[in-house]
């Protein structure tokens, strides 16, 4: 290796740039970086770094160019550009050179994974190329000093490092141009603020609370039930805090039987239609049947009956879509109106046994981003740049990857969230202030219509605020029993410890409800049959997975 130094020391100088210039074809950053270090280290000239560094990218950026201009869109269908030049971000980025010109060749050079398909996309629309050699001319004649420069600065540290350890010097320097080229590609990639905001997401799922897994949220509940054990001697209180609904609704609940147990309020439940397991044929005639004699018209929302957390929930617009989901899912579905409503709350109720009245202890206000077209952004820059995206881009991102190249124009919006579901990408809010005692009383009536009913939450749907706050005019979507958590403890105004309060409280009631109705006479609940429940709920959903 010393040798080799030596050598390229004593080569002359037009062979330095010839080198310089060809290793640039092979990785640019890479070899700017090293060409600044070897120029603190005084094995080039500054100029002749320069010079070849310049040399090479410029031709580099020319040949992307001809490789558009003469081997034209079919090219883009060979195995070996495939990969280097996806269809899609070529189209992209003819979109974006026929709107801003060459001051894109500029801007390119320091935007990352952009320069490739926008100097072959130069090349296809055939641009004049004594333009583009000059926007190319400029972007290099900036880039190469800053980088060189940046290089020769951090070199002379280098430098200082292997004046201590002679005999590593070739290891330091190595190691020293391979840590200043990660970091080189580091800052170009948070110079792209989509990088930038997706970054920022997951930093805030990583500091707040409300989009932790499950397991981590629940540690402290789990050692509170821990305590709740020893206190009442018991294990299985909480399964029968709701012995009208399946397991008390921890898992595997029914939603059509639990809709079905409601004996009256009638007018208060969204109309639907339980669908078993069969021919996607024979089911799709049945729902076809049963909306032509409910005047319902698409779309309607078909899920699980059995799912949890609004998995495989999906709003269904039209008859084909309505086929692919039941071919795709062949478990025993729940279809239900679509109530277009713009207002969703959830409602958290308790009512202890051996009370004549129930309460309200929570209401929770859905909030569903929408993604407005203003004819400049793809979707994908519409979703990154939502105020209530952070924390969130990953599952709108994920719902719409087809589209996200898509410009959306001006006026046309775009609902990233169609099912009320914080896991789903709604924005839970504390609507608690909206309680009015008229709600309060006609959610105690229709939750006493239906026996072995205590504790859980409603999803409901309404097309009037006031007229919901009257405790008229609205549609239940859903009940959720024992695992229908104070969901208005999901705002984020409310810290973690309120959280945990919520959850305390919650599981703190389903223990004493639980305990009431042994007392009542309301039969144990067996453990085995809790576990085989589970077992069958989990086995089912290998068997029959819910579409996406």
């Amino acid at each position: 290796m010393n040798g080799l130094l030596e050598r390229l020391i004593e080569a002359p100088e037009w062979l330095k740039i010839f080198i310089l210039a060809s290793a640039t074809l092979v990785s640019e950053d890479l070899t700017t970086i090293s060409a600044g270090i070897w120029v603190a280290q005084g094995t080039l000239h500054p100029l002749t770094a320069l010079l070849g560094c310049f040399i090479g990218i410029f031709v580099g950026d020319g040949l992307l160019y001809l490789a558009g201009l003469l081997l034209g869109r079919p090219a883009l269908k060979l195995p070996i550009l495939r990969n280097m030049l996806p269809e899609d971000k070529v189209r992209t980025a003819e979109t974006w050179f026929e709107k801003n010109g060459m001051m894109v060749v500029i801007a390119c050079r320091f935007i990352p994974g952009t320069r490739l398909p926008t100097y072959f996309a130069a090349g296809l629309l055939g641009s004049k190329a004594k333009f583009f050699i000059i926007a190319s001319a400029v972007a290099v004649a900036i880039w190469v000093p800053l980088l060189v420069g940046l290089s020769w600065f951090f070199g002379e540290t280098l430098l200082s490092y292997m004046i201590f350890s002679e005999k590593y010097q070739i290891p330091v320097m190595v190691c020293g141009i391979f840590l200043m080229f990660l970091f080189l590609k580091l800052v170009m990639k948070l110079s792209d603020w989509k990088i930038r905001r997706r970054l920022k997401s997951r930093w805030r799922r990583l500091y707040r609370w409300e989009f932790w897994p499950i397991p981590m949220l629940y540690a402290p509940v789990v050692l509170y039930n821990l305590w709740c054990m020893l206190r009442y001697r018991a294990l299985t209180y909480p399964l029968v805090s709701n012995p009208g609904i399946d397991n008390s609704g921890f898992v595997g609940e029914s939603k059509n039987r639990i809709l079905g147990r409601f004996q009256e309020h009638n007018e208060h439940i969204a109309k639907w239609l339980p669908l078993k397991s069969g021919a996607a044929d024979a089911r799709l005639a049945a729902l076809e049947s049963w909306m032509e004699r409910e005047q319902l018209a698409w779309p309607i929302f078909l899920k699980p009956d059995s799912g949890q957390r609004g998995a495989g929930v999906q709003k269904i617009k039209s008859r084909d879509q309505a086929l692919a989901y039941l071919t795709a899912f062949n478990g025993e579905i729940q279809a239900q109106e679509f109530h277009p409503g713009p207002y969703e709350f959830g409602v958290y109720y308790v009512r202890l046994p051996g009370e004549s009245q129930g309460r309200v202890l929570g209401l929770t206000g859905k909030d569903f981003p929408i993604a407005a077209g203003d004819g400049r952004r793809t979707l994908e820059e519409l979703i990154l740049g939502h105020p209530a995206g952070l924390g969130r881009i990953h599952i709108y991102r994920r719902r719409y990857r087809e589209r996200l190249k898509e410009v959306i124009p001006r006026g046309e919006s775009i609902a990233l969230v169609a099912a009320g579901n914080h896991c789903l990408g709604t924005v839970f809010t504390d609507a608690s202030h909206l309680m009015t005692p008229e709600l309060a009383a006609k959610i105690d009536a229709i939750s006493q219509s239906m026996d072995g009913f205590f504790i859980g939450r409603y999803d409901i749907r309404a097309d009037n605020l006031e007229d919901f706050r009257k405790g008229r005019s609205f549609k239940i979507i859903e009940l959720n029993g024992a695992t229908g958590e104070p969901s208005h403890m999901y705002d984020n105004r409310h810290g973690l410890t309120f959280a945990w309060r919520a959850l305390i409280k919650h599981y703190g009631y389903l223990w004493e409800i639980g305990r009431r109705n042994r007392k009542l006479g309301v039969p144990r609940f067996s453990t085995r049959r809790f576990f085989a429940s589970m077992w069958r709920y989990y086995r089912t959903a290998r068997e029959h997975p819910s579409p996406d």
